[in-house]
């Protein structure tokens, strides 16, 4: 994955056709290949949004009739 968030649930809400879960996301991390475990980030480490052209997002495959 590109990257890892730790979530707490706020609440479930009717979404029509399906239910909407709001979250806080409390930290992000990246995957660490050498402790085979998720590095936490603190702080201004904090992991940018990816841009679009390296990352793949259920958006896009909306838009091209994917799923």
């Amino acid at each position: 994955c590109a990257s890892y968030m730790q979530i707490k649930l706020k609440r479930v809400t009717d979404g029509g056709d399906h239910d909407v879960c709001i979250v806080q996301v409390i930290k992000t991390g990246v995957w660490d290949d050498i402790n085979k475990t998720v590095s936490w980030l603190e702080g201004s480490d904090q992991q940018p949004a990816l841009d679009a052209s390296t990352a793949l997002y259920s958006g896009q495959l909306r838009d091209e009739g994917i799923i």
